[in-house]
C-alpha cells in the first residue's frame, strides 16, 4: 500500500501534522514506537499551552490530540524505523524493524529527543532502581523519600516542584551558579520548603547495591568533594535529538537536529521534519503544534506539485 505521507513519530508535532494531512484527504499513517505523545506523556502539568486556562495533564492532552487525529481518520501502527530510502521514482520506502517496510509518497520525521544520561559511574547499573529520568513516570515509588535532582532548566525546575508534593525531600544539584530556566519556575523552587538548592556542584557517581544508597558530589567551584546519602536520583541534563537513523540521510546542524527550510522540507525532497528533532531554539508543545501546521499545509502542496 502507498501513502500520502507517514509520519514517524506520534509526539504533539507528529499528531498535528497527521490531524491536518488526513483533514486534507491524504491516507496518511503515524509510526511509533512508544507511547503516543512523546514527551508530553512524561509532563505532570501543563499550565502555559493556549486554550487551556485549567492546568492539564501531559496524558490527558496526549489522550485528547491522539483521539482527535484518529478522529480525522489518521491511521496509526507501532514500528522502529530502521531507514527510510528514496526510490527513483521519488516515492520513499520505510524499513522497520521486524516487520514489513512501509511505501509513502512523503515522510515526515517527528522523532522527538531522548533524555541525556550523567554518563557517570552507577548510573546504567542503577537505572530504575533509584535512577530515574521521568518524574511522573517513577515519582510514586520514592513517596516518604529523599530525593536529588540534577539539572537547571525548566524540566529540572518543574520536575522538582511536582517530586515536592510526594517525596520527603527534594535537592536540587546544579553545576553552574545560577539556574536557566524560567523565572516564575525558579520562584517556585526558592519558594518551596521542601527543596534545597546546591549550586556549582556536579555527580561524579552514583552508588549502591541493589538500589541507590548515596551519590559524590563534586564542587567544581572549590574542587571539594563530598558524599549525600539519598534514595533517588532524577536526572533532568537536556536532550539528543531522535537522528541516527537518518544521519546519513538528511542535513543535521552541529548538534545532530535536523535542518529545514520555513515550510518545514528538509534538504531531501519530500521529507519534512517537525518538533523537537527540528534545529530551533524554543522547544516547547505550542512550538511543536506550530511544526505540525506549517508542515500538514505544506505537504499537500507538495503533493500537488510532484502529480
Amino acid at each position: 500500500m502507498l501513502y500520502d505521507v507517514v509520519i514517524i513519530g506520534a509526539g504533539a508535532s507528529g499528531l498535528t501534522t497527521g490531524l491536518y494531512t488526513a483533514r486534507a484527504g491524504l491516507k496518511t499513517l503515524i509510526l511509533e514506537r512508544g507511547l503516543y505523545g512523546g514527551q508530553i506523556q512524561t509532563t505532570a502539568e501543563i499550565e502555559n499551552y493556549s486554550g487551556f486556562e485549567e492546568i492539564i495533564s501531559g496524558e490527558d492532552l496526549s489522550e485528547q490530540m491522539y483521539n482527535q487525529a484518529i478522529s480525522q481518520g489518521v491511521e496509526y501502527t507501532y514500528g522502529d524505523v530502521q531507514h527510510v530510502l528514496k526510490e527513483d521514482d521519488g516515492t520513499f520506502t520505510i524499513l522497520l524493524i521486524g516487520k514489513d517496510s512501509i511505501k509513502a509518497k512523503s515522510v515526515v520525521i517527528a522523532t522527538g529527543v531522548e533524555r541525556r544520561m550523567l554518563e557517570v559511574d552507577g548510573e546504567s547499573k542503577l537505572l530504575g532502581r533509584g535512577v530515574a529520568y521521568c518524574a511522573i513516570c517513577d515519582g510514586a515509588f520514592f513517596k516518604g523519600k529523599d530525593v536529588i535532582v540534577v539539572g537547571g532548566g525548566d524540566s529540572a525546575l518543574e520536575e522538582s516542584v511536582y517530586l515536592s508534593q510526594i517525596v520527603n525531600s527534594v535537592t536540587l544539584i546544579h553545576r553552574a551558579d545560577k539556574f536557566n530556566g524560567q523565572k516564575v519556575l525558579q520562584n517556585r523552587v526558592m519558594n518551596n520548603p521542601k527543596i534545597t538548592t546546591i549550586m556549582n556542584t556536579e555527580v561524579i557517581s552514583i552508588h549502591g547495591d541493589k538500589k541507590v544508597e548515596k551519590v559524590t558530589l563534586l564542587n567544581n567551584k572549590e574542587n571539594v568533594l563530598s558524599s549525600m546519602h539519598i534514595d533517588g536520583v532524577f536526572i533532568y541534563i537536556g536532550s539528543d535529538a531522535n537522528t541516527n537513523m537518518f544521519k546519513e540521510f538528511v542535513k543535521l546542524d552541529e548538534n545532530g537536529f535536523i535542518i529545514t527550510d520555513e515550510n518545514m522540507m528538509t534538504s531531501v525532497e519530500g521529507i519534512f521534519a517537525v518538533g523537537d528533532v527540528r534545529s530551533k531554539n524554543v522547544r516547547q508543545i505550542a512550538t511543536a503544534v506550530g511544526d505540525g501546521a506549517i508542515a500538514g499545509v505544506n505537504i499537500g502542496r507538495y503533493l500537488e506539485e510532484i502529480k
